[in-house]
């Protein structure tokens, strides 16, 4: 960009580079300024660069995994992760995600190292960006019924059969296994901050649950679904004291059954507005 900076003031020449790409020829220009502020601006596009450089490094770092599947032969690599395990109320939801080999997302991290603002802006570009995604989720009902672990299976399996391009190579985080499939598969421990992959899907499965809380939030306005996510904060745990449990409680929970066996007049569990079958409460694309 060519630019005389003396032909400006400095907020004239702030708001004229305030959408324009930082570029080492600019900065050069910028510094060469008599003025104070002219330099600080070319400090601050310098540290743009910086960050920008450590962004595509870290992005390099967590592609190794795939890079080494892909020498194998591997084409589909899919990230799976969940979100919701450790809640009290809710679903428990996995997404599954293949991002193309020349795919590049800045800024793409664990769900759970990034403010809720920053997961919904990647998540749309997530969605975008890949090969193929799906979300999977399975209910209070069914957890309850199953356990917790197996549910977190169930919803990984139903965002995999939503997928309209079959995986080769499994990439889940934590200590998963999916014994039931025959695809080839490994568990990384922390691995939402290793993949990125993996990391997309633990965006993606976070951004849906958090959606379908919110969702709820006015039916089961006492819960304050919309700011706890169904997780056991201190006011959450008080209102299942003082309100019981609702339908879109986990039962077989400790801090749920405790309650439930000091106030055992509950509401009955009705029909929930999502599904843990596969033909529904899900969503995927391309």
């Amino acid at each position: 960009m060519k630019l005389e900076p003396e032909d400006y003031t400095i907020k004239q020449l702030k708001d004229k580079l305030a959408d324009v790409e930082p570029e080492a020829e600019l900065i050069k220009i910028l510094r060469q300024d008599s003025r104070t502020g002219v330099r600080d601006l070319a400090a601050k596009m310098s540290r743009q660069i910086e960050k920008q450089e450590q962004l595509k490094n870290l992005w390099h770092e967590r592609s190794r995994i795939a890079g080494e599947l892909r020498d194998r032969g591997f084409e589909a690599i899919c990230g799976l992760d969940e979100a919701g395990r450790g809640a009290l109320a809710g679903p428990v939801a996995a997404a599954a995600v293949i991002l193309p080999e020349d795919c590049y997302i800045a800024g793409l991290d664990d769900s759970k190292q990034l403010k809720p603002e920053r997961r919904i802006e990647l998540a749309a570009e997530i969605r975008v960006s890949a090969r193929a995604w799906a979300v999977g989720m399975v209910s209070p009902e069914v957890i309850d019924e199953i356990g917790i672990l197996p549910s977190v299976k169930r919803a990984m399996i139903n965002a995999l059969k939503k997928l309209d391009l079959e995986p080769d190579y499994l990439l889940i985080d934590g200590r998963i296994s999916l014994k039931e499939l025959k695809t080839h598969q490994k568990a990384l421990e922390k691995g939402d901050g290793r993949v990125n992959c993996i990391a997309a899907a633990s965006i993606l499965a976070k951004v849906m649950r958090d959606a379908v809380m919110k969702s709820l939030d006015d039916i089961y306005s006492g819960y304050k679904f919309a700011g706890n996510m169904g997780y056991g904060t201190s006011h959450h745990r008080r209102a299942i004291e003082c309100l019981g449990p609702s339908r879109l409680h986990r039962r077989s929970f400790g801090g749920v059954r405790r309650d439930e066996a000091e106030n055992p007049k509950k509401p009955k569990r009705q029909k929930l507005p999502f599904s843990d079958s596969p033909a529904s409460g899900q969503e995927s694309g391309r």
